[in-house]
């Protein structure tokens, strides 16, 4: 019984030992290939004649034979879009990601400007349609009620100031009403917004579950497929935290943009929440507070993921920030001519 014992033991301990030596030559040899996965002929067999694992013949290996990329999810399919810049355009990994970066953000760019086009001008037609409505402009009213107001208190007349306090309130609040109330064809432009928003949050989380996966297998390659000596490894982070930082200065940037750009509309958009009241006084009053945590929040995350990410959202803010410095000069211009 004793010596059935140790032989049993004895085979398991040396299935197993056989198995994770065949196992480190494939992937050694897999990692070692020029353009793809290029196995050799000693990694596709084990020590004593077995075949380590299921190879094609040509000897390469592809995302469908690690598991990965068989599906028509959207993942999936940016797992396959990588595998073949990869192959066909002979690009190394972090210029693969690099390009799908750009390829999510460039690829919404006519819509996210084509929309902006609309709702400037709905909201240029809802103004002209306000003001035959309303020859009096409500702006001119407040300034004579504030006038008025001022030269009341500098006398003392504490009735008239009241009442002329009563009334400006009264006419400011029937200009914020109709300045937020909906333009023509709004329902239109917000389900295009929304749609536009939609599909460039499905592309996103597309890549970063597809990069975040392929991370984790890893893919042979990935873990010296970087372009510099600290970024070599793309499965593992930033080891000195300076591409995270950069991300999220870039980050700021295009928030610092965009706020402009709204601060340079000649008058406000609707529905903006630049606008004050509703939700508008709500965003002013945490604005503050989310300029700081978002850019702490968005730092942690990316010094915690794998430096391939880094790439991919380097892509995505450059495409970004020179989306929104063309918004802020466009309505600098549109702002001096109005004025």
């Amino acid at each position: 019984m004793n010596k059935i014992a140790r032989q049993v033991w004895r085979s398991v301990c040396f299935n197993t030992l056989a198995s994770r030596r065949s196992t480190a030559i494939v992937h050694r040899s897999l990692a070692t290939g020029p353009s793809f996965f290029v196995s050799t002929e000693a990694a596709d067999r084990l020590a004593y004649g077995q075949p380590a694992v299921l190879l094609p013949e040509d000897g390469t290996v592809s995302f469908s034979d690690l598991g990965i990329g068989q599906s028509w999810w959207p993942s999936d399919l940016a797992l396959s879009a990588l595998e073949l810049l990869h192959t066909d355009a002979c690009l190394p990994w972090w210029a693969c990601a690099l390009t799908a970066g750009l390829a999510v953000r460039l690829v919404l760019v006519y819509p996210s400007l084509a929309l902006h086009r609309l709702a400037q001008q709905q909201q240029q037609q809802f103004q002209v349609e306000q003001q035959k409505q309303q020859p009096a402009k409500s702006s001119g009213r407040i300034a004579s009620l504030t006038e008025q107001l001022r030269a009341a208190q500098a006398v003392n007349n504490v009735a008239e100031s009241r009442r002329l306090a009563q009334e400006l309130r009264a006419t400011a609040t029937l200009s914020e009403a109709a300045r937020e109330s909906a333009p023509p064809g709004g329902i239109a432009s917000l389900a295009g917004g929304f749609a536009c928003q939609l599909g460039w949050l499905a592309g996103h989380l597309a890549c970063l579950r597809a990069m975040s996966a392929a991370a984790a297998v890893p893919v042979p390659g990935w873990q010296t497929g970087g372009p510099t000596s600290w970024l070599a490894d793309l499965t593992c982070s930033d080891p000195t935290g300076a591409g995270p930082a950069l991300i999220t200065l870039v980050l700021l940037v295009n928030a610092r943009l965009a706020l402009a750009t709204t601060a340079a509309q000649p008058e406000p958009a609707v529905g903006n929440p630049a606008s004050p009241g509703g939700l508008g006084q709500l965003w002013e009053s945490g604005r503050p507070l989310a300029m700081t945590l978002g850019p702490a929040v968005f730092f942690t995350f990316l010094a915690n993921c794998p430096s391939v990410l880094l790439f991919y959202f380097g892509a995505t803010g450059v495409v970004a920030m020179a989306t929104n410095l063309g918004l802020y000069l466009t309505a600098l211009r549109r702002a001096k001519t109005v004025r």
